[in-house]
């Protein structure tokens, strides 16, 4: 499992003591409580986000969210999520960390067409699903 350290002005992912990856925090973007739902193309073509990290109040997040965010490199998905639209996170060259708050049989029934691309596995709280570009 990946956990998320919050230290120093940066995050890290670490996993059974590895460090994997680590980011400023200013070019991370997380949701304040009172939103729910995140709108088609909200932040599309964003160079400067590194790091998303969805609140467990989010429940959608809608087509082209965040294509095209080609600096992006993880994303942390809330435990809440029922709805992730096609290419919400698609053309993001940088993205390698996928991390669902949640069960992998939840993961799965909130995807409509493929979210992610190039992204083999998303680990989530009980082990890791692997997508159809799993090699």
């Amino acid at each position: 499992m990946i956990n998320i350290i919050d230290f120093d002005n940066r995050i890290f992912l670490v996993e059974d003591g590895k460090a994997l990856l680590s980011v400023k925090k200013d070019n991370i973007v997380s949701f304040d409580d009172c939103i729910n739902v995140i709108g088609s193309s909200f932040m599309e073509g964003d160079l400067s986000i590194e790091g998303i990290i969805v609140s467990d109040n989010i429940v959608e997040i809608c087509e082209n969210a965040f294509y095209n965010c080609t600096n992006l490199k993880f994303v942390v998905l809330g435990k809440k999520l029922n709805r992730i639209g096609q290419c919400a996170f698609t053309n993001n060259t940088a993205l390698r960390y996928v991390i669902f708050n949640g069960a992998k049989e939840e993961y799965v029934k909130i995807l409509q067409g493929e979210p992610f691309e190039k992204i083999g596995i998303i680990h989530c709280t009980n082990g890791i699903v692997r997508t159809v570009n799993a090699k």
